[in-house]
């Protein structure tokens, strides 16, 4: 996992799907998580940019779970 750059996250109510790129924008890891998975996979990463795309009502319960 040390050559992620980009971390892509389209979040949905109940699953959540990643793309990680590497620095030249190839594709090196995609899958499927569900909300505790995807945590415990974020934690293990490193630091990275992340970007997400949402509905804005699924971001508005994001954001309360990660003042958490």
């Amino acid at each position: 996992m040390e050559n992620i750059a980009l971390i892509g996250i389209d979040l949905g109510k109940n699953s959540f799907h990643i793309h990680c790129q590497d620095h030249r924008g190839k594709a090196v890891y995609r899958k499927k998580f569900t909300r505790p998975k995807l945590i415990e996979f974020l934690a293990t990463c490193p630091a990275t940019t992340i970007a997400m795309e949402a509905l804005w009502a699924v971001l508005t319960l994001w954001h309360a779970s990660w003042k958490s």
